[in-house]
């Protein structure tokens, strides 16, 4: 019974490549051509420099302490007002660090 299925397995095989017919004819069913080019170029500048961030501020509370910058923003906040909304927590925090920083950066011209 297994030599008969060999058989049969090896003459469905044999059939079914002979429907493809010869390998030259099969690679002539079909043609194309094609085509690719590329080119790319990438420039760049820059320093890195920027505002101070929150964190910077925080973190360096000796070089704008003694300036008084709350001066010269919107609420006239004190250095500890300053310092304090440096370090705030909770919802909305990101966005008080950040008008810290704002007014401490227009006071001391700070670049990271």
């Amino acid at each position: 019974m297994g030599r008969i299925a060999a058989i049969l397995g090896t003459l469905i095989m044999v059939v079914g490549l002979s429907a493809l017919g010869p390998a030259s004819v099969v690679g002539a069913q079909g043609t194309g051509t094609g085509t690719g080019t590329g080119t790319g170029t990438g420039t760049g500048t820059g320093t890195g420099a920027g505002d101070c961030s929150p964190g910077y501020f925080k973190n360096h509370v000796d070089e704008w302490s003694d300036l008084d910058c709350g001066l010269g923003c919107d609420g006239q906040p004190t250095n500890q007002e300053l310092d304090d909304d440096l370090r705030a927590k909770g919802p909305g925090s990101g966005a008080i660090r950040a008008a810290a920083a704002a007014c401490l950066n227009e006071c001391t011209g700070c670049t990271e």
